[in-house]
């Protein structure tokens, strides 16, 4: 297997794994607030920046570059 496909696999990997998370903190964290505006802007921010991630990273791949992603990248790199 290319250090290409498993640095790709492993990134999407820990950001699935922070998507799950972070999702799951701001559900616990805003449920009291059922319906309330900043529930609804904070989900649609997340939501944004999660497309924009995956978006740029097959642009990127598309390329034949690495995307670089933050501290993922870098973490990524370490484990390979």
């Amino acid at each position: 297997m290319s250090n290409f496909l498993r640095f790709n696999a492993l990134q999407s990997l820990l950001i699935s794994i922070g998507i799950i998370t972070i999702s799951f903190i701001l559900e616990n964290i805003f449920s009291p607030f059922e319906n309330s505006l900043i529930k609804r802007t904070l989900s649609s921010s997340f939501f944004i920046v999660v497309c924009s991630t995956f978006f740029y990273c097959i642009y990127m791949v598309a390329l034949g570059k690495l995307p670089q992603i933050l501290f993922l990248s870098n973490l990524s790199k370490k484990l390979i």
